[in-house]
């Protein structure tokens, strides 16, 4: 096993009010094919810090034998990403055996663990323990989808997100916020007895343009909804600016919902927990998380921080 190396990191701090924020990169060797036994590798995080969010993981990405359609592999880290959920989490690719390169994810929209295109690692939210927490080893295991196949993967990395603001609590029926019907998908709602559905929202601007990851901890579990707009959110008109929907997030149905998104700066987000099924007397509650990618350093100044909105606020329609 390699030890891995630390690649980058930045650091975005405001005035208490914005949580630390950093995406921290580490190589790791793969020396053998890939087969459907796990792999381990050890990711030494010492100098890195904060609860990471999420992770994914890129390289160069070649079926080298058996099945040719080896166009995924499963990742875990012991410890960590089975302590609420499965135990793996999928990074999909193309239907065929070509090679191809995993990058960041960057999907301008999200329907619920269905968008999956080439290079893209989903179901990768961490849980909201201190099992996230960087500044340690981690054991990341690999393992190629099917039996019988062997793959490679060169230029490997992993990448950890931590909280760009500090996680903002959400509660949709202490809010008394009621939407009369939820999205189901980016161009469809459904309705149903009980008098709505009942949400919550928060709005925040990104510092710098690149793939984020949103997300709400679910507390106590309960099967909520997670929608993002692109924009204002107005309940009476929930498909527009609708840009993602998740109900099933990586820590399993019904702990967590989350995604991967590439944001632009300066633009104005919103985001959504609701419920779902209607009645008005449900509720979701728990965490709204952000982690994703921070300006360098000197870029954006702690005024700025302000003026383009960096820190969460509540919306009440």
């Amino acid at each position: 096993m390699k030890k891995s190396t630390l690649v980058a990191a930045a650091v975005l701090a405001a005035a208490g009010s914005a949580a630390s924020a950093d995406v921290y990169s580490f190589s790791f060797a793969v020396p053998n094919p890939i087969t459907n036994t796990v792999s381990s590798f050890s990711i030494d995080t010492t100098g890195a810090s904060g609860r990471a969010r999420a992770f994914y993981v890129t390289g160069d990405w070649t079926a080298a034998g058996g099945d040719p359609w080896s166009n995924e592999f499963r990742v875990r880290l012991d410890g960590v990403t089975d302590v609420l959920g499965p135990l793996e989490r999928i990074h999909g690719g193309v239907n065929n055996g070509s090679p191809f390169t995993f990058t960041d994810p960057t999907n301008t929209t999200w329907v619920n663990n269905v968008t999956n295109p080439v290079g893209y690692g989903y179901n990768t939210m961490l849980a909201n323990a201190a099992s996230s927490d960087l500044g340690g080893m981690f054991t990341l295991g690999l393992r190629q989808s099917f039996a019988g196949s062997q793959a490679s993967l060169a230029n490997a990395q992993i990448h950890f997100l931590t909280d760009v603001i500090a996680p903002v609590a959400f509660d949709s029926a202490a809010s008394g916020l009621s939407m009369p019907a939820r999205p189901t998908s980016l161009t469809t709602t459904t309705t149903g007895a009980g008098g709505g559905y009942t949400y919550d929202a928060m709005s925040f601007t990104p510092l710098v343009s690149g793939a984020h990851h949103l997300a709400m901890h679910i507390s106590p579990p309960f099967d909520g909804y997670l929608l993002v707009y692109q924009g204002a959110f107005d309940p009476n008109a929930p498909l527009v600016n609708l840009i993602g929907i998740d109900d099933i997030g990586g820590l399993g149905d019904p702990n967590s919902a989350d995604m991967f998104l590439g944001l632009t700066a300066g633009q104005e987000y919103t985001l959504v927990a609701t419920t779902f099924s209607a009645g008005s007397a449900l509720r979701v509650s728990g965490l709204f998380t952000i982690a994703g990618p921070v300006p360098a350093p000197g870029a954006v100044a702690l005024a700025g921080l302000a003026a383009l909105g960096g820190l969460s606020r509540r919306r009440r329609n």
